[in-house]
């Protein structure tokens, strides 16, 4: 609302009220002949407000109580020790927004405190850094919480209102060319003036900025307005670098500043795209904004270190991609394709030295549920990823030499004595050592993650190899196995064939008998020719890898070459600290106006001494922290270089045992020449007994095909003989190779540490 107050009034308070309005003499809206007109507050309303909500993330209403002296009415509130939003982004610490948990930390309590409002149909209209105040509880959360309700006001979905309330830099569009460029209209608005606010607020956030900075700041009002209503829709910053329009930059992404990681940039982008939205038709609504900040909240946080880019990445998994392991697998390799561009062929990702999809397997199958389980992962404890078709291992470019030389720029101090100068200056010293402090643990992280991650492939690469010795043990039981039975068969056809006598004729049953084992005879060769080559590269694999762990003691010998970087971060807080003590000196010098002969002396110090301490954090940074980090990374790709042929070698003989078979495989190749042999046989026996009749052989007269000896026919009984020998010794062998057959499966088992029964099964099925 609008106060209006006499000119000629006394008084020098900052703030002014009346029964009922509270207004500041320092927010002046106009001046006439008679009146000076100023921003007010209709006091009861922010009353009412705070009666009718009651929330974590709102500032809770103690009391309405009335001074004992002008019997005003006044709010007892609780105490929020941590400041405000807008107190703590102004701090050089904060200068390029907040890191991403503490971010996260806003954003939800923001969406909450919001949405309670909406519930209660409520709106803000003054929502802004400077509003939302930090709550620390007695267990040490941080809680932000929405402050000032003076503007507020009760407000429908579908109701509209006209009166005038915000803060220029966060007012939407239409309000601000009415409030602040003072163009007459009718024009209503609605609630989604808050939601304008809350883009700008949450961008002002991310980033330590504004979205949108005329050249001249706010004393620049009408570009500041053609910013917001000329940009294109899903632009969400743009800046004036000169008096011109044509030198304002527009951007759709966050600056490369900001301290958010990938996976959540792109996340909170179309967030910021729908909320500043000029055309109405396109803003979003507070529904569709509730949503999608609640899917960035619930979604589950797995925390990257690509290994040859030594650099860090955050995944999002939606709730979607954590019901099935085979799924949460598929959504992890594309957002990891996503955010490295590693094609998923060639990614190996490993945490507390498993593969991942083992370690997703091995944890799903523990749960009750069966649904898959995401591992719990920090910037300190992450999941590694390896490109198994890249040996190149360097330091990422956002940690070059030549990066930093470009981004952390210290301005030069005015060689003269200027406090306002000085002091901005100084802040912005204190924001570039807050950037290189943090670049300095960032490389600490990566030197770190680069000590063990050798630890990591070596672990798997014995876990391989050790996999591919049981797999081709197995496999040569299974053959051996089918040697013998083929042995036995062979025998068997060769007791067979003496039977060929009795059929003078050309047999086709005895000749697919021959075939038959004459095929299986070179199958099982050439299996056995491929098990012994893949036994004997298995055992070279061992020598070179396993015996004695040669990749461990080389890569502890290479890494202890490179150096450490124990202390850095300790050291690099130390300068940073000297430097927000200068810092707050020269801030304080600036609030005295004025110093002293002996002040300036001190003042000039100041600078010096800040100076100093950040040539010895830059060198920190470049010298020391970045060139070990480096000297590991070129460590590690020379391990990385030798280390690569193993697990490649490895990952093909592998497929060359998988091609083997399994268990199952195995019994039903055996099972299937068992029962070809015995339908042969079967079939030759039904032409025994078709070329000896009984009735045949019941005249004197000898049959068609009666062997024929030196002494004449052959007696029956003599043929019956002969011919019931030779199937009893047949049965006694096809009884023995199913006994061999059984006995390989329990061999197997025992090997594999399988109960019999799953093996069972598995061979059935």
């Amino acid at each position: 609302m609008y106060g209006r107050k006499k000119q000629g009034s006394r008084g020098m308070a900052y703030l002014r009220g009346s029964p009922s309005y509270v207004w500041s003499t320092g927010c002046i809206l106009g001046r006439g002949a008679t009146a000076t007109v100023y921003q007010g507050v209709n006091k009861m309303r922010e009353f009412d407000v705070l009666k009718k909500v009651n929330h974590e993330n709102i500032v809770k209403l103690i009391a309405i109580e009335e001074d004992l002296e002008s019997a005003s009415k006044i709010l007892v509130m609780e105490l929020c020790t941590g400041g405000s939003l807008f107190s703590i982004l102004d701090d050089p610490l904060n200068s390029y927004g907040l890191e991403e948990e503490e971010f996260l930390l806003v954003l939800k309590d923001l969406t909450a405190g919001m949405k309670h409002l909406r519930d209660n149909s409520v709106i803000h209209r003054d929502l802004k850094p400077g509003n939302i105040m930090k709550y620390v509880a007695e267990d040490g959360r941080s809680i932000y919480k929405l402050t000032d309700f003076g503007a507020a006001r009760e407000l429908e979905e579908d109701q509209q209102f006209m009166s005038l309330y915000g803060t220029e830099e966060y007012l939407h569009p239409a309000m601000y060319e009415r409030a602040v460029l003072r163009k007459h209209g009718d024009q209503r608005f609605s609630s989604n003036v808050d939601l304008w606010s809350i883009g700008v607020t949450l961008y002002h956030v991310a980033t330590g900025n504004l979205p949108f900075r005329p050249y001249g700041g706010r004393r620049n009002r009408e570009v500041m307005h053609y910013i917001t209503t000329k940009k294109d829709s899903g632009v969400i910053s743009g800046v004036q670098r000169d008096h011109t329009t044509s030198s304002i930059e527009w951007s759709r992404d966050l600056p490369k500043s900001c301290l958010l990681s990938t996976g959540l940039q792109k996340l909170l982008v179309p967030i910021l795209a729908g909320l500043m939205e000029c055309d109405s038709a396109k803003m979003w609504s507070f529904d569709k904004f509730f949503n999608e900040t609640t899917k960035i909240l619930s979604a589950k946080r797995v925390h990257v270190f690509y290994v040859n880019e030594c650099r860090e990445f955050v995944l999002y998994l939606h709730n979607n991609s954590l019901h099935k392991p085979a799924k949460l697998a598929s959504d992890i390799t594309e957002h990891v394709f996503k955010q490295s561009g590693v094609l998923g062929k060639n990614q190996l990702v490993f945490f507390e030295n498993l593969l991942f999809d083992q370690y997703i397997a091995g944890a799903s199958s523990g749960s009750s549920s069966g649904a898959a389980s995401v591992p719990e992962t920090n910037i300190s404890h992450p999941v590694f990823l390896f490109n198994r078709e890249l040996c190149d291992v360097s330091v990422s470019a956002s940690l070059s030499s030549q990066e930093l030389e470009n981004g952390f720029k210290y301005p030069d101090f005015n060689q003269a004595v200027v406090l306002d100068e000085d002091a901005a200056t100084a802040k912005i010293w204190c924001s570039v050592s807050h950037a290189i402090k943090r670049q300095v643990e960032r490389l600490s992280r990566a030197h770190a993650h680069l000590s063990v991650a050798p630890l990591q492939l070596a672990q798997h690469l014995e876990t391989l190899i050790g996999q591919l010795r049981r797999h081709v043990l197995t496999a040569q039981l299974h053959s051996c196995a089918l040697e013998r039975q083929l042995a036995l068969i062979s025998r068997s056809e060769r007791h067979i064939a003496d039977l060929r006598p009795l059929v003078p004729t050309p047999c086709a049953e005895l000749d697919k008998i021959h075939a038959l084992i004459q095929q299986r005879q070179q199958n099982v060769v050439a299996v056995s020719e491929s098990l012994k080559r893949a036994d004997q590269e298995t055992s070279a694999l061992e020598t070179k890898v396993v015996g004695g762990q040669p990749l461990y003691r080389i890569w502890k010998v290479r890494k202890a070459e490179c150096g450490s970087v124990i202390g850095y971060d300790e050291t690099a807080a130390t300068y940073v600290n000297k430097i927000r003590e200068n810092w707050q000196a020269l801030a304080r010098d600036k609030m005295a106006k004025t110093l002293s002969y002996h002040d300036e002396q001190f003042h000039v110090l100041e600078k010096h001494k800040m100076q100093q301490t950040s040539v010895r954090l830059m060198s920190l940074l470049q010298d020391r922290s970045l060139t070990t980090t480096t000297r590991l990374a070129q460590a590690f790709h020379t391990w990385y270089r030798e280390a690569l042929p193993y697990l490649r070698q490895a990952t093909q003989l592998g497929l060359v045992v998988e091609s083997f078979g399994n268990a199952s495989q195995w019994h039903a190749q055996a099972a299937k020449t068992e029962d070809e042999f015995d339908q042969l046989v079967s079939q030759f026996v039904n032409v025994l007994k078709a070329r000896f009749p009984d009735e045949a052989l019941s005249n004197g007269s000898p049959p068609n095909g009666t062997m024929i000896t030196a002494d004449g026919y052959c007696s029956r009984s003599r043929v019956s003989r002969t011919l019931l020998i030779e199937l009893q010794e047949l049965k006694r062998q096809q009884h023995e190779i199913l006994q061999i057959v059984e006995d390989s499966q329990e061999i197997m088992c025992r090997v594999m540490n399988i109960p019999p029964s799953t093996s069972n099964a598995s061979a059935e099925s």
